[in-house]
């Protein structure tokens, strides 16, 4: 029989004592995110993000066209658009790389025709709106809604022909719009989802019926606007038209203009304060309600289809022919890094951003004509 040792239960009784002292420690630190020797990832500035170029295309692709990009977060971002290998085509960035959702029926998706895709607009990660068209000559119009479990396309039927969608914007997942007019012969759609049923604006008489409608976005049901575009070969140039939503649902121009007079562009965006901007080819404009102004106490240079993207009015970014431009809500920073002024090689297409991450897609103009992805953060 052993000895009782004192100075032996001192010593286990101190090193237990070190262990639930550490123990808690470690808790306290992973609670209150303290430094245990793993560096947090620093969140930089806009203006500061450090960007990577990503390729991203199925195998054998020749030909691919991103249209949209919408997400929640850095972690959960959706892109769509068009490959000539497999017709409509969707992606989805986890945070770590980029996976292909095949929502053709060969593949056990929703849509059994042929079928291209063009615009992405969502609420959460489980209530997202998808466009496009469906069919080949006679194209009509495709929705597509996301539930966070399984995508199904949406009914039309009861609206008889439709013509196909090139973009998707709302209030709420009860107050949803989506234009386009594609097809065969142009005709302006404009669909309304009250959250229940899908139904069609209507477009004023006032504007020409062969129009296409580029881009929706408002700050309320009585505030709704949209750009549509006539398309006129040999009359100097394309006819613009901003228009704006009445409470009896048609849709009545506020304002026009001819290809050269750029007071706004083709694409929408409105801010989480509720501010309405617009890209056009001489910058970026705000509309206050009667018209455009144009934004920031700099000349931004400009070129053809620039990108309007932002998370806030003093978080914006606009790309053009010159580079990346991003406003703060004081001024114009230009960021004139290679990889944003590829105009002769690469398309720019859309541009999304949470306010902490931003996401630019665009495609090469050389075959393969892969999608290009660059990320900043």
């Amino acid at each position: 029989m052993s000895e009782h040792d004192p100075s032996q239960e001192a010593i286990k009784r101190s090193q237990q004592s070190i262990m639930v002292s550490v123990t808690a420690l470690l808790l306290l630190c992973t609670l209150a995110q303290c430094d245990v020797g793993i560096e947090p990832e620093k969140r930089r500035s806009p203006r500061e993000y450090r960007w990577s170029v990503e390729t991203v295309s199925l195998p054998g692709e020749l030909q691919q066209n991103i249209k949209s990009i919408w997400g929640t977060n850095g972690k959960n971002v959706y892109m769509v658009g068009h490959s000539a290998y497999g017709g409509g085509e969707m992606w989805h960035f986890d945070g770590t790389r980029w996976k292909p959702i095949k929502l053709g029926g060969s593949h056990g998706g929703p849509v059994t025709n042929t079928f291209s895709l063009s615009g992405i607009y969502g609420f959460s990660s489980n209530n997202i709106f998808v466009v496009g068209d469906i069919g080949f000559r006679d194209s009509q119009a495709l929705i597509v809604r996301y539930d966070g479990k399984t995508w199904r396309m949406q009914n039309l039927s009861h609206l008889g022909v439709t013509k196909g969608l090139a973009t998707v914007w709302g209030l709420s997942s009860s107050q949803v719009w989506a234009g386009g007019g594609r097809g065969r012969a142009l005709k302006g759609e404009i669909l309304f989802f009250d959250g229940s049923i899908w139904r069609r604006d209507s477009i004023s008489s006032s504007v020409p019926e062969q129009i296409q409608v580029l881009s929706i976005a408002g700050k309320s049901l009585n505030e709704m606007y949209a750009i549509a575009v006539e398309i006129r070969p040999g009359q100097g140039g394309d006819m613009k038209y901003f228009l704006k939503r009445e409470q009896n649902g048609v849709w009545i121009p506020v304002d026009s203009l001819q290809a050269g007079f750029q007071r706004f562009g083709n694409r929408l965006w409105t801010s989480p304060s509720g501010k309405l901007y617009s890209a056009s080819i001489d910058g970026v404009f705000l509309w206050n309600g009667q018209q455009w102004k144009k934004v920031g106490d700099r000349s931004v240079q400009s070129g053809w289809r620039p990108v309007l993207f932002g998370s806030s009015d003093d978080n914006i970014f606009y790309l053009s022919s010159f580079g990346l431009y991003h406003y703060n809500g004081t001024d114009w920073s230009l960021n004139q890094d290679a990889i944003f002024t590829m105009w002769g090689t690469w398309f720019y297409t859309a541009g999304w951003t949470d306010g902490y991450e931003a996401f630019i897609t665009a495609y090469k103009l050389d075959f393969p004509q892969h999608t290009i992805v660059l990320h900043g953060k």
